[in-house]
C-alpha cells in the first residue's frame, strides 16, 4: 500500500467535520488531482469498506463510518503498515514480527509465501520461534496445527514487548529531538509500529498520564510505558483484548482510578474502543512504574528493609545501616518492583550482565540476603530486580561515609612534606585507613597504641605493639604488602580461627553432572542426609531457580534455599569436570549455599572470601582448577 494513501486514510479517520481536497493535499504534500486519484482508488475503498467517502459540493468530503467501522478500518490499515522487520537480515525476526502483527493463521506454505523464505527454512526457524514464545507461556500452533501466536493476552504482550526491545532494528527517520524523553530505540520501535502522527499521540498520552498522577515517570519507565501503550493499541486494532480474569485486587487502587481516565484519552486519540478489562491492565502497568519523586512511606512501615540492610552490611563488611539515602532510594524502588512482580510484570534490566560482572560481590550478597523481604511480601525477586537493587547498594557503598575506617596513627620525623606524602598515598591505596593523628619526635611520648587500630611507623623509634607496622618514608611496594598483610590478618583474627571456620562451614567436591536439576537433587539430598538441612530445602532451591536466575558470572552459579530449612549453615563448592547449562549460561563452578541466621559473623567472613574469588577473573580461573579442599583453602587464604 502506498504510504500517502495510508496517511490520507488516517487524516480522514481523525476528521469529524467535512474537509477540503485542498486542505488534504497541503497536509500530505501532493496535488489535488493526486488526492482525487487516491479517493477513487480500489485500494483505499477496499480498506475503508463498509465506510465510504461522502462528498458535498462547497463543503468537501467526510469519511462516513461509525466508531466500530473506524476501528475496523484502523485494524486493516495497521496490518498493512507494520514495517519493523524491514531490512533485518535475521529471518527469525521476520517471522516473529509477522506473527505478532496479524490476527491471521498461516500454514507453513503460506508463511513461506508471505516471508519469501523456503519451507525448509521456515520449519527450522519455527523451532526458534517456539522456544522464544515458550519463555512467555505462549504457543505458535493451534489445535489444527496452523501457525499463530497463542496464549493469555497479558503473556502475548510480554512476548511482544520483549521482541520489540530485544530484536528491533533501531533505524528511524524520525528526529529523536522531536521527542526529547524518548530514546532512539523507543522512537525506532514506535515509528515501526505506527505513523508519525500516532507516535505524537503516544507522547501526548504520556504527558497526560503524568499530569493525571501528578508526578513524572523515571526516564526508563517513561520509555517502557510508551512502548506498552503502543502494544495495547496495536493489539486492540488486531482484535485482541485482556480477559476479565487476568488481574485481581486492582480496582481498589489509586492507579485503577488513573487508568480509567487514561483509557478515555487513548480511545479519543486513536478512535478505538477499549474493554473495561484494559483498565485493569493499564493500572498494573502504572503500579509497576517508578516515579521521579520518593514515596512518602516511612521506613518504620517497612521494618524488614532495615533488617535486609543490616544483613547486607555484615555480609559486605560495609556500614550501611545508617545510610538514610539508601533506605529512601530502596523504598522508592522496592514498592513498584514488588507491585510489578505481584501482578506478573517484568522489568528488563539492560545493565544486568554488567552488574553481575562488575559488582559480583554485591550481586551475590543481595541474592542471598533478600529472603526476609521476599517472605513478608510473598514474592521472589527476579535477576532483573536484583540487578536494580545492586545499583542502589553500589552507590551507597561508594559514599565515603559508609566505608569502615580503621583509626590509624602515623609516626614520621622527616618533616611536613613527607607527612603529607605518606598520609595521601596510604589513604589513596587503602580506603579503609584513616590517618587521624601524626606523631613526631617531640610528641611520640603522647602515643597510646590502644587508641588506634593501626600504627604506621616510618621512624627509627621502636614501638612495642601488635598493631604497629614499620614502613619506609618513600613508601615502597614492600610497605604496601606489609599493610595489606596486616589488614588481612586483622580480619582473620576478628573472625576466630580461620581453619576452624573452613572445617565448620566449607565443603568441596569434584564431580561430573549432566544438568542443573541432577546437581540440585544430588547435593540437596547430600545436605539433608548429613543433617545440614531439613526436608523442604530442595523444594525451596527449585522454587527460586524457576523464578529467578541463580547464575552469577565467570562460569559460576549460586543456588540457595530458604533459611527456615537450614539446620547448620554451610557452603558447598563443586568443581564440575565439564560445564553445564545453567539459566542460559555455562557454569563450571556451582556454589550451593545453605544459611540461617545463627553464627552469622563467621559464616559471613567465609562468604566474603568466596565472593571476592567469584568477583576476580584470575581468582575464579584458579578456582576452576582446584582439585581438592586444600587447593581451595590456598586461594581463600590469599584473598
Amino acid at each position: 500500500m502506498k504510504k500517502n494513501i495510508s496517511i490520507l486514510i488516517e487524516l480522514l479517520l481523525d476528521e469529524t467535520e467535512f474537509t477540503t481536497i485542498k486542505n488534504l493535499s497541503e497536509k500530505i504534500g501532493v496535488s489535488s488531482r493526486t488526492i482525487h486519484n487516491y479517493l477513487d482508488s480500489k485500494e483505499l475503498n477496499a480498506i475503508i469498506y463498509p465506510g465510504y467517502i461522502k462528498k458535498i459540493t462547497n463543503r468537501g468530503i467526510l469519511l462516513e463510518a461509525n466508531t466500530l467501522t473506524k476501528q475496523h478500518i484502523r485494524s486493516k490499515l495497521k496490518e498493512k503498515s507494520f514495517s519493523f522487520y524491514t531490512g533485518l537480515e535475521n529471518d527469525f525476526y521476520k517471522i516473529m514480527s509477522l506473527l505478532l502483527t496479524t490476527n491471521k493463521t498461516y500454514s507453513q506454505a503460506k508463511l513461506s509465501e508471505k516471508t519469501n523464505l523456503p519451507q525448509i527454512t521456515i520449519n527450522h526457524l519455527l523451532d526458534e520461534v517456539f522456544d522464544f514464545a515458550n519463555k512467555y507461556e505462549c504457543k505458535v500452533r493451534d489445535e489444527k496445527n496452523r501457525i499463530r501466536i497463542l496464549g493469555k493476552e497479558s503473556q502475548v504482550r510480554k512476548l511482544f514487548h520483549s521482541f520489540l526491545t530485544s530484536f528491533s532494528n533501531y533505524e528511524t527517520k524520525l528526529s529523536v529531538s522531536t521527542y526529547p524523553r524518548l530514546t532512539k530505540k523507543t522512537v525506532s520501535i514506535l515509528s515501526s509500529l505506527m505513523l508519525e502522527t500516532e507516535t505524537a499521540k503516544i507522547v501526548d498520552i504520556m504527558q497526560i498520564s503524568e499530569k493525571i498522577i501528578n508526578t513524572n515517570f523515571c526516564d526508563e519507565d517513561y520509555n517502557f510505558l510508551s512502548v506498552q501503550f503502543a502494544i495495547i493499541i496495536v493489539r486492540i486494532y488486531l482484535g485482541y483484548t485482556i480477559s476479565n480474569e487476568e488481574f485481581y485486587n486492582i480496582k481498589n487502587t489509586q492507579e485503577y482510578y488513573y487508568s480509567t481516565i487514561i483509557k478515555n484519552y487513548i480511545e479519543k486519540e486513536f478512535d478505538i474502543a477499549l474493554a473495561k478489562s484494559e483498565i485493569d491492565y493499564i493500572a498494573v502497568l502504572l503500579i509497576g512504574t517508578r516515579k521521579q519523586v520518593n514515596f512518602t512511606n516511612s521506613i518504620q512501615e517497612y521494618g524488614m528493609l532495615e533488617k535486609f540492610i543490616n544483613l547486607l552490611s555484615m555480609r559486605l563488611n560495609v556500614e550501611l545501616s545508617n545510610d538514610f539515602e539508601l533506605k529512601q532510594t530502596l523504598m522508592s524502588h522496592l514498592k513498584p518492583a514488588i507491585n510489578r512482580m505481584k501482578h506478573g510484570m517484568t522489568n528488563e534490566n539492560p545493565l544486568l550482565e554488567q552488574i553481575r560482572i562488575n559488582y559480583t560481590e554485591v550481586y551475590m550478597a543481595v541474592i542471598t540476603t533478600i529472603e526476609d523481604l521476599e517472605i513478608i511480601e510473598n514474592v521472589y525477586f527476579d535477576s532483573n530486580e536484583i540487578g536494580y537493587i545492586c545499583l542502589h547498594i553500589v552507590a551507597a557503598i561508594n559514599r565515603p561515609s559508609n566505608i569502615k575506617k580503621l583509626k590509624t596513627a602515623l609516626i614520621c620525623n622527616e618533616g611536613l612534606s613527607f607527612e603529607i606524602f605518606l598520609k595521601n598515598i596510604i589513604e589513596s591505596y587503602f580506603k579503609e585507613i584513616h590517618i587521624s593523628e601524626i606523631y613526631r619526635e617531640n610528641t611520640i611520648n603522647l602515643l597510646n597504641p590502644n587508641n588506634y587500630g593501626l600504627i604506621l611507623n616510618s621512624s627509627t623509634n621502636i614501638i612495642n605493639a601488635k598493631n604497629s607496622v614499620n614502613i619506609n618514608t618513600n613508601f615502597t611496594s614492600e610497605d604496601y604488602k606489609k599493610i595489606s598483610h596486616f589488614l588481612l590478618s586483622k580480619s582473620s583474627l576478628a573472625s576466630n580461627n580461620i581453619n576452624e571456620i573452613y572445617n565448620n562451614y566449607l565443603l568441596f567436591f569434584n564431580d561430573k553432572i549432566r544438568d542443573k536439576y541432577e546437581f540440585l537433587q544430588k547435593y540437596c539430598e547430600y545436605l539433608y542426609n548429613n543433617n545440614y538441612v531439613r526436608k523442604g530445602f530442595y523444594e525451596s532451591v527449585i522454587s527460586r531457580t524457576e523464578i529467578s536466575s541463580t547464575y552469577i558470572a565467570r562460569g559460576i552459579a549460586l543456588p540457595h534455599g530458604a533459611k527456615d530449612f537450614v539446620r547448620q549453615s554451610t557452603i558447598v563448592v563443586v568443581n564440575l569436570s565439564k560445564s553445564i547449562q545453567w539459566d542460559d549460561e555455562e557454569a563450571k563452578i556451582i556454589i550451593l549455599v545453605a544459611a540461617n541466621d545463627s553464627d552469622s559473623s563467621n559464616y559471613n567472613f567465609l562468604f566474603r572470601k568466596i565472593m571476592r574469588i567469584a568477583s576476580n577473573d584470575e581468582d575464579s580461573k584458579q578456582l576452576k582448577e582446584c582439585s581438592s579442599l586444600s587447593d581451595l583453602k590456598q586461594i581463600l587464604n590469599r584473598v
